[in-house]
């Protein structure tokens, strides 16, 4: 539903950029039960990294936080059928859940921040920087952006993204741009 990235961990409160301390540089993930399952966020999320690489530095440790024993257990066996998959030994770690700080502004929606006519569509929204972080459909336009989304996605729910017909039809024509690609396996 949506999505920020920010910090956690560590023992320095409030972190920031520029004075980051020891947390870790994370996203914080708010997802609807009944669209998408625990289970299946773990699958794309050990698919996104090298879950076998050893983490360095604290500030990019490969982990992922767990609220509550069930998520514990849903985490520990997708490391498990993963480490299984690959034959080598899952690095990532698993930790308890803890305090999250939200990263500055500047890095929220980085992908999107940077598509001068999306960004320009959102613009008429007048959000605060509280609702442009929090707005699910500023971060299904990131998504978009970064390549994150099919055709058929965009389909069921272009015209709930609140976008003028000339941004859904730039939309759509960059969404048909990125699946063309990977289809083609230029990516």
């Amino acid at each position: 539903m949506r999505t920020c990235v920010g910090y956690t961990g560590g023992t320095k409160p409030a972190p920031t950029y520029r004075s980051l301390g020891d947390p870790t540089e994370s996203i914080q993930v708010e997802y609807d039960p009944t669209k998408i399952t625990y289970a299946r966020l773990l699958e794309v999320f050990f698919a996104a990294h090298d879950p076998t690489w050893p983490s360095g530095a604290p500030q990019y440790m490969n982990f992922v936080c767990v609220a509550d024993p069930a998520q514990e257990q849903a985490a520990r066996a997708a490391a498990a059928a993963v480490a299984k998959r690959l034959g080598k030994p899952v690095l990532t770690e698993l930790r308890a859940a803890t305090t999250f700080w939200p990263a500055e502004d500047y890095h929220q929606k980085y992908a999107l921040r940077a598509d001068r006519t999306l960004m320009a569509e959102v613009a008429r929204w007048e959000l605060t920087a509280a609702e442009f972080r929090a707005s699910s459909a500023v971060a299904r336009l990131n998504a978009y952006v970064a390549g994150d989304g099919t055709v058929a996605q965009l389909e069921r729910e272009l015209a709930s993204l609140g976008l003028s017909a000339d941004g859904a039809k730039y939309l759509d024509r960059l969404v048909r741009t990125f699946t063309g690609r990977i289809a083609c396996g230029n990516d």
